[in-house]
Order: structure tokens, then sequence, then C-alpha cells
């Protein structure tokens, strides 16, 4: 009894039967689609065995039913390609218009080929029914590099995914996907190919019977390994895996059970280290760790707050988090799910609004300061120098009186020697005024100079306050900028810095990472930074506080050249620090307690500002204050 017709016709089924099942499960899906195309070319093509291998069908209908099932083994290599590029997450090929064109051409020319009797000839009976025989014509080799080469293809672009991914499941799908067809493709082209090209008689073609290797491969990946299956556990797993928020599942005592990739990687741990561990080892406070996990384990209800995670190198990353409870089927608490988003980005991104309002601030009050100073300036300059003038004036004056008072002297003196009573009275009004004495006379003549210049330094120093109002409100004019390195800058103010008494007492440690190329106009950095130093050295702390250095750090930071220079005696406030760029006129102690305008700062500031580049003024770690010193980096 010929039982090929009914293996055949078992095969349909099971073919037809896959397409249907595989498509019902997704039908959105191009892997599936792909897939259940392949099944339906595959039992496409064992329609023709079913009725070539009865002995009992007529020639001419056996070379009918051919032509028609030829669709399916002409176009099974096109499917398969493409059911590879969907499994290899490469559907973007299959919707380009270059594939959309060439794919279908040599599918349709050997189509046509068959059609026309070029590509398999005439059936010759066997006993077993009927046998065909490829034509003498080029176009079987046609086919034969057609169907291998894109098997081998469709193989490699599985074996790929296999290896890149780094799903366990989805490597071994492509493991028995690339074994299944590799078997299928031996088998296939030794009974359909290899056994005509060398003559064999007696050899049934079971190709189509091959390829159920492959549909059963895929029935096992399905079962074991959920191939081609949306499940909710397999959405659930790919949620948490692909996820960018942090994911962390606690059991019922608050110990850690696992931990989504997003976590491992920003807390630097791996996860068999977080497995077992509480999750008081990740929360900055351990009591409110457990505080926050009973409060919601009691309620049952989902929190939202604003903490700090702990990295495995120490660094505190600031996060907003969720705490929900899980419960089983019963009702009872099978454990806890942390979700947390990293607030790092937004932090810093604050911090630099701050930065930008605290510089517009800044920026209002000079601008306020200096039309205040101009306005100042105007209504004293004029009446200055009137005073100025007449002091002038006057100073010539007292030289004038002192020569006269000298001259009267002489002339008392004269007079007294001549022994007469009206001389004496005379020499007597000469050196006295007013009832006074000789000696008190003498004393307002000689302190009207002293006087007259001690009021011409005081409006020197009032000249002095207003010509600096006059240099805070003049623009500045751009200057030329240049590239130079940030370092080398730093070095050379330094070494060219006088051995004053303060710097004695307080050295200058200096770090220089690396070569900071930066473009500026190399003088207003270098006037910026000496009137920080000069400001930081000029300050008079207590004398019972230990002297610490002050440090300089020059590096790239956020690839901008950076200088900071770390006072760590220098204690500011707040308010301070939003101030400390506003001019004030303060007592140098120097000069005998005269008053001066102090701009070094303000000047600073504008110089920096004018360049492109930036001063902040910000609390150090230990308390102390930072001048960072933001420049512009060179381009290009």
């Amino acid at each position: 009894m010929n039982f090929l017709p009914a293996l055949h016709f078992f095969c349909l089924l099971i073919y037809l039967s896959m397409a249907g099942f595989i498509l019902y499960r997704d039908p959105k899906s191009t892997l599936n689609r792909t897939c259940s195309a392949l099944l339906f070319c595959f039992g496409l093509w064992t329609l023709s065995d079913i009725f070539s291998h009865n002995p009992g069908i007529a020639n001419d209908s056996v070379m009918l039913i051919e032509n028609i099932s030829s669709i399916g083994w002409l176009v099974f290599p096109v499917a398969l390609l493409c059911f590879a590029l969907a499994f290899s997450r490469r559907e973007r090929v299959m919707r380009t218009k270059t594939f959309l064109v060439l794919a279908p051409i040599l599918p349709l020319v050997l189509l046509y080929q068959q059609w026309t009797s070029h590509l398999t000839l005439d059936y010759v009976q066997r006993s077993y029914g009927w046998e065909f025989q490829w034509s003498d014509s080029c176009w079987p080799y046609v086919f034969y590099v057609y169907y291998v080469s894109l098997t081998l293809i469709s193989i490699y672009l599985v074996y790929r995914r296999g290896k890149d991914t780094e799903k366990p499941q989805e490597k071994k799908q492509a493991r028995m996907i690339v074994v299944c067809v590799g078997i299928s493709l031996v088998l296939g082209s030794a009974t359909d190919v290899v056994v005509p090209v060398f003559g064999i008689k007696g050899v049934p073609s079971l190709a189509d019977v091959s390829v159920l290797i492959l549909a059963v491969g895929i029935v096992y990946a399905i079962i074991k390994y959920e191939f081609l299956t949306i499940s909710p556990a397999i959405a659930a797993e790919n949620i948490i895996r692909s996820m960018e928020e942090i994911l962390v599942l606690l059991d019922d005592e608050g110990n850690i059970t696992t931990a989504n990739k997003s976590a491992l990687r920003l807390l630097g741990y791996r996860q068999e280290e977080l497995r077992g561990k509480s999750i008081a080892m990740l929360m900055r406070k351990a009591g409110s760790s457990s505080s926050l996990l009973e409060g919601e384990t009691a309620g049952g209800s989902t929190g939202v707050y604003e903490g700090r995670f702990q990295a495995k190198n120490g660094k505190a990353i600031p996060v907003i988090f969720s705490i929900s409870v899980l419960k089983d089927q019963g009702g009872n608490t099978a454990g806890t799910v942390i979700v947390a988003t990293d607030l790092t980005k937004h932090k810093l991104a604050e911090e630099e609004k701050n930065k930008l309002r605290t510089q517009l601030l800044q920026a209002e009050k000079l601008a306020a300061i200096g039309q205040l100073a101009a306005d100042v300036a105007h209504e004293i300059n004029n009446p200055l120098a009137y005073v100025r003038a007449n002091l002038t004036a006057l100073e010539d004056y007292s030289a004038t009186i002192k020569d006269l008072w000298l001259a009267a002297k002489a002339a008392a003196t004269c007079l007294q020697g001549t022994g007469q009573p009206e001389a004496d009275d005379l020499a007597q009004n000469l050196l006295t005024a007013r009832g006074r004495s000789e000696e008190s006379v003498e004393r307002n003549v000689l302190e009207i100079a002293e006087l007259t210049d001690e009021i011409l330094e005081g409006v020197k120093r009032i000249a002095d306050l207003v010509s600096g109002f006059n240099s805070l409100t003049k623009p500045l004019e751009p200057a030329q900028a240049e590239s130079f390195d940030a370092g080398d800058l730093v070095q050379k103010i330094l070494s060219s810095l006088p051995e004053t008494s303060d710097q004695r007492e307080r050295k200058i440690a200096l770090e220089v990472d690396g070569r900071l190329q930066a473009r500026a106009a190399v003088e207003d950095v270098r006037t910026a930074l000496l009137n920080v130093l000069t400001f930081l050295f000029a300050r008079r702390e207590s004398p019972s506080c230990p002297v610490r250095p002050v440090s300089i750090r020059c590096y790239a930071r956020a690839d901008r050249p950076t200088v900071d220079i770390i006072d760590p005696m220098l204690k500011m406030t707040e308010d301070e620090r939003l101030r400390i760029f506003e001019p004030r006129v303060q007592v140098d102690e120097r000069k005998g307690r005269t008053m001066r305008l102090d701009l070094g700062m303000p000047l600073a500031y504008q110089f920096l500002q004018r360049n492109g580049g930036n001063l902040f003024v910000e609390q150090a770690e230990d308390g102390g204050t930072v001048f960072r010193f933001d420049l512009s980096p060179e381009r290009g």
C-alpha cells in the first residue's frame, strides 16, 4: 500500500493548522505574519506531492497541480528570509523600496519558467507515483543558487540575533531555528536536488516532508520557550528589563529579591550583591525606610516620596519613588515593589536655573547701582571741582600769609629796638591779634597750611570715590580674545604675586588636571583672578583660627575650562554670597581708617561675563567658600 499521499496530506494539515494558529496568536506581529506565510508556502508546496505520489492520477492533472503548488516551493526562500529579518529585529529592511522591488523579481521569473516547462519537464511514472525531471536549461541551477543562498542568509541572520541578544530565551529559540532549518535544508536538497541530478532512481521527493522538522521545531519553541507568544509574564519581564526607571522588588520582610537593569546600572551593584539584603542599604536613612514600608504595608496604598538612594560608591542619588504593596490571591501581603526615578539631571537643571536667576539678579543690581553711581558722580563732580580750585588758591594764600607773618615779626623786632614807646606799641600790635598772644597767632598762621593740605587730601579721596563710580558705570570695551591654557595662566599669576606678609602666612596649593584650552581676553581673566586673590588675602580672620592654605584647582567641567579658588577659612552666609559682586565702600585700615571704594569683585564678574564666562560663589564641602571661574572653551 502506498502511504506517501497520506503522509503528504498529514503534512498539509500540519502546515495549514500551524499557519492559522500562529497568525491567531498575534495577527499584528510581523514575526507571526512572516512565520505564518512561510508555513502556508510549505502547505501549498506539499499539495502537489499528494497527487504526484498517486499512480492513479493522470500526467496532465499532475502537471497542472504541480504548476499551482510551485508557487509554494518557489516563494518559500523569500518567506524564510522575511521571517529571519523579523526574528533578527530588522523589519525596517522589509519596508524599504529596494527590498519590495527586488524580492519578488526572481520568484516571478522562476515561476514563469516553471509554467513554460523550462524548470521541470514531464513527470515519469514510478512504482510510488510520478517523479519530476529537471530540465537541461540553466534555470534549475538558478533555482539551486537562489534557494540555497537565501536559506543560508536566513540561517546567518537568526544565528547573529541569538549571539547578540542578552535574553536567554531568544538565544535558545535562535539555536533551535538554526538547527531545524539546517537539517531541513540538507534533507530536502538530498531528495529533491542531489538524487535527480545524479540520476538515482526509486527515491521519491520528500523535501516538503523534511521541512516538517522546522514546523515541529517552531511548535516545540512555542511550548518550551513561549516563542511567538505574548504572555503577561513575558510582557512584565520585558517591561521591567527595558524600563528606564529604577525598579526593586522586596519580599514580605523588606529584603530585596530582584532589581532591574536600570537600578543595577545607576547604583553600581550586581544582582547577587543585592539579593537578600535589606532595602535599608539603598536608602540613606534605614529608620525612615522601615517606617515607610511599615506604613505602606499597613495601609495597602501607594505612596510617592522624595529621597536619596545610596550607590555602591557612596554617592547619594536624589530620587522620587513610589512604594506599592503586592497582594497574593488570598489578599495577604506577598511583597513590595519600589519604582524610582533618578532626579540627578533634574537637580542639576534646577541648580543651573538658580544660577542663571542669580546672574540676572546680579546684572540688574549692577545696572541699578551703575545708574545711581552715574547720577551721584554727576552731582558731585561740579561742586567738587569748585572746592578743589578754591582750596588750591587757599593753599597759595596760606603761603603768602606765612610770608607776611614772617615779615611782620621782622618789622616788630626792628621797631622794638628803637626804644620809643610808640614803636613798642606798634610792634606789639603787629605780633598780636584780637588779644591773642604772639605764640597763638603764629600757631594759627602755620596751621592754615596744614588744614588746607588735609582738606585737599579729603577732597582727593572724594574724587577717588567718584572716579570709582565712573569706572563702574563706563561700558567695558570689547577685548581681543585669544587662545591660552588656563592652568599655565594660573601658574604665571601665582609666580608673579608679591611676597606679602599675608601670602607668607597663607600658602597656595595648586592642582592642574591636564591641558585646559580656553579662549578669552587673557588680561581680563588675569585681572579677575588677581582681584579674587586680593580679596581673599585682604580679609582679616580671627587670630585664634588656625591658618589653612588656599586651594586652586584647574580642571574641565562639562567640557569647559574651570578654575576653582577654594578658601576653607572664608565662611559666608547665603546673603553674603549673593551680594559679593556689589560695589561697596569700606574702611582701609592700612591708611588710617580711610574710606575707599572696593570694585575688585564687581569688575572680576564683569570681565568674565564679557568674555563668555562666568564667576560663581558657592559653599565648599568643608564649609568654606569656592570662587568658580567658568571659562569659554576653545572651539574647533
